[in-house]
């Protein structure tokens, strides 16, 4: 499969991670997951490039803006879409001046899909747009 259709999810839930990867693959779009933002991190230095992250905002350890500002300085994460998810609105204030989207648990998994593929639709594009212009350049 494409690293295209590759999205990590963290989240600390065994339960959400199984029902996703299973909502997920349906779509064809593989699932990485990680219970931590520690361990997300741990694959992303191992090599993973996911095209989307999907985050549990309400997570013990490492702070939410500490994590992007990694992902963001990462190479292979620089551009990788992120998307927060909690059950509890007042998370929301939280990711203010984080750029990044906020969705509410619990989420309508035929929604979340459609937002996913999307996501992973328009990266993909602007990652072929940007190696046609990259060959425009030799």
């Amino acid at each position: 499969m494409n690293k295209e259709n590759l999205v990590l999810l963290i989240e600390d839930s065994a339960e959400i991670q199984l029902l996703y990867k299973i909502a997920f693959a349906k779509s064809n779009i593989r699932v990485e997951t990680a219970s931590t933002r520690n361990e997300a991190l741990e694959l992303i230095r191992l090599g993973l490039t996911p095209q989307l992250i999907i985050m549990d905002v309400r997570m013990v350890g490492m702070p939410i803006g500490s994590f992007l500002n990694i992902c963001r300085d990462a190479p292979n994460t620089s551009r990788t879409n992120i998307i927060a998810v909690s059950s509890f609105s007042e998370n929301a204030p939280q990711l203010k001046g984080l750029e990044i989207p906020f969705l509410q648990k619990p989420t309508r998994l035929i929604e979340l899909i459609a937002l996913v593929t999307d996501a992973l639709e328009i990266n993909s594009a602007k990652l072929i747009d940007e190696e046609n212009q990259s060959r425009g350049r030799l």
